[in-house]
């Protein structure tokens, strides 16, 4: 029975860091995600590279964000007869509370290599709540 406390406690860990990656929390949030499927034909899915100047090459979307303005580095994910004149570009997004924003990929046509970041789709976060502004925010030390 010694062998299986190494393994419980790995599997005790592992839930825990599942559970605070939901992005279920009391405090406002907003996610940002890539479309699932081209919405036009110049219009195409992106990657998310990195927000705010750090690259993340290991999260895959959706990812939940503070609040606030952000630069999302985003590149996109078609891959036409001409090279991509640029492969990666920022997007300056201001993200409200409760939001979940949808990135895709804007090309000036179907199979032309010059695009542009845009945000596709703004949906409510559901179950997520913004604090009254009646109340004070509380204080930690």
């Amino acid at each position: 029975m010694e062998n299986w406390k190494p393994l419980l406690a790995g599997a005790a860990l592992l839930l825990a860091t599942g559970c605070a990656s939901t992005g279920n929390t009391s405090k406002p949030y907003s996610i940002v995600d890539v479309i699932s499927f081209a919405p036009s034909l110049d219009t195409h899915k992106a990657h998310i590279l990195g927000f705010d100047g750090k690259l993340n090459f290991t999260d895959r979307p959706p990812h939940w964000i503070d609040p606030g303005f952000h630069t999302v580095l985003v590149a996109t994910a078609y891959r036409g007869p001409q090279r991509q004149r640029n492969p990666e570009l920022t997007l300056y997004l201001l993200a409200k509370p409760c939001r979940k924003y949808f990135i895709a990929a804007k090309h000036e046509c179907s199979n032309c290599s010059n695009w542009e970041p845009i945000i596709s789709k703004v949906q409510d976060i559901e179950g997520c709540t913004m604090p009254d502004a009646d109340q004070p925010e509380a204080e930690t030390n």
